[in-house]
């Protein structure tokens, strides 16, 4: 599925737990492997370090790569390490997720404190942005050497493309792993309240529920065992709902489409999605579309 993983190392507690996840993930799907530490601006650029300072700072990031390197060939895997000085993290590992023809991006979000401060969760949500690829986010904020395994799935789906490949993504990693599928759709009580003031309630209502109910019956009709969730979002955000539905069901991995701006009622927008990497306590893996319309 996956054919070369990226795996943005730090040196917190989010971008360790992102290392774990990035290669239990690739020894499951048989994936090659690539290590990347990004020094930030501040630790190459004067006079805010001196150069012994720099130095210091490229040998903690040599080390830490080296470290990840041992313990993925502990688990089986031969991973390429790089490290890279850029002024933007994000940039940099996007630049180096390009350069080595990557096609997953795995990294901690909310990563407050270790080696250069580097994972912030803008960060981690700048590189999604910028991304031609999918990003796994994995959030942690306490140190943890439990395994991950990605035992349930959700996907938000609202009948936009983006959602769709969303979809579809999420049923290709479901297979390979032998997870549980959940589908959920959120009702946006919103756009009905819209209809109603505008006297176009009953009919119009009713199509939409038809089409939403189409939706859900044509995501999990090659999935018997999938679990169909239908929520209504009433006065809460619909990022909130996605994330509350997460934590109730026990969900390992969300996959969502960002800047999902077309199809039924927009409702998988690229800042619900944001929203969702700030609220959610599980993994969520961002896609999007490349040019010419495949998936990235």
């Amino acid at each position: 599925m996956f054919q070369k993983i990226l795996i943005a190392v730090d040196g917190s507690y989010g971008g360790e737990r992102a290392a774990q996840v990035g290669l239990g993930l690739a020894g499951r799907l048989g994936s090659r492997v690539v290590l990347v530490h990004v020094l930030d601006g501040w630790s190459t650029a004067p006079p805010r370090l001196t150069q012994v300072g720099r130095e210091e700072a490229r040998a903690q990031g040599q080390t830490l790569l080296t470290r990840w390197q041992a313990g993925a060939a502990q688990r089986g895997l031969e991973a390429e390490i790089r490290l890279r000085e850029l002024t933007e993290p994000a940039e940099g590992i996007v630049a180096v997720a390009q350069q080595e023809d990557c096609d997953l991006i795995v990294m901690g979000t909310h990563s407050r404190e270790g080696l250069a401060r580097l994972l912030l969760g803008s960060v981690a949500e700048r590189a999604s942005r910028l991304a031609p690829v999918p990003v796994l986010l994995v959030r942690s904020t306490t140190p943890t050497s439990e395994p991950v395994e990605f035992r349930r799935v959700l996907v938000p789906i609202d009948g936009s493309e983006l959602s769709n490949l969303a979809l579809d993504q999420a049923k290709k990693l479901v297979g390979y792993l032998g997870a549980k599928l959940l589908v959920l759709f959120v009702e946006p009580r919103a756009l009905l309240l819209v209809l109603e003031a505008l006297e176009e309630y009953p009919e119009e209502q009713e199509k939409y529920l038809h089409r939403a109910r189409s939706l859900i019956d044509q995501a999990v009709q090659d999935f018997p065992e999938a679990e169909a969730i239908w929520r209504e979002a009433g006065a809460e955000r619909i990022g909130d709902v996605i994330a509350q539905v997460a934590k109730e069901r026990g969900v390992d991995l969300i996959v969502m489409g960002t800047h999902g701006r077309t199809g039924l009622d927009r409702v998988l927008l690229g800042s619900v999605a944001e929203r969702v990497t700030h609220r959610a306590h599980c993994a969520v893996l961002l896609v999007r579309q490349a040019k010419g319309g495949s998936v990235a």
